[in-house]
C-alpha cells in the first residue's frame, strides 16, 4: 500500500522513516530563489544516498535509475490543487510525497492529452 511520507513546509525538516523494510532519513527543504522543494535521502548512519531531488508533481518516479538502493521503488509528488509545489507553504499542505514499495503499482503521473 502506498505510504504518504509525512512532510511539512516548516522549513528544513529531517525525519526517519521505514521504507521497504529499511530505515532512511529524509530531509526536505525549500529554495526560495528557484521556488523549488528538494529532498535528500540518507541511510540510518547519515551517509547520503540521494541528494537534491526536486519534488515536482507530474514525474512518475522521482528516483528512477538514480541508485540501486531504490530499484523498483518509487516516489511521487501529487497535489490536491493541480499546482506545481513551488511555494514555501505547498509541501504538506497541497502537495504530498508518496512512496511506493517494490511490487506496488505506481500510477502514471502525466497523461499525454494528444493520445
Amino acid at each position: 500500500m502506498p505510504f504518504i511520507v509525512p512532510v511539512t513546509n516548516d522549513g528544513s525538516r529531517r525525519a526517519t522513516y521505514n521504507l521497504g523494510g529499511k530505515d532512511y532519513i529524509i530531509e526536505t527543504y525549500y529554495l526560495p530563489k528557484t521556488q523549488t522543494w528538494l529532498m535528500d535521502i540518507y541511510d540510518i548512519n547519515e551517509n547520503p544516498i540521494l541528494t537534491g531531488i526536486s519534488l515536482l508533481p507530474g514525474v512518475d518516479n522521482l528516483v528512477k535509475n538514480l541508485c540501486i538502493e531504490f530499484d523498483e521503488q518509487a516516489f511521487q509528488v501529487q497535489t490536491t490543487d493541480g499546482g506545481n509545489n513551488d511555494t514555501p507553504d505547498s509541501l504538506g499542505t497541497t502537495a504530498f510525497l508518496i512512496y511506493y514499495a517494490k511490487g506496488e503499482k505506481v500510477p502514471v503521473a502525466f497523461e499525454d492529452k494528444m493520445i
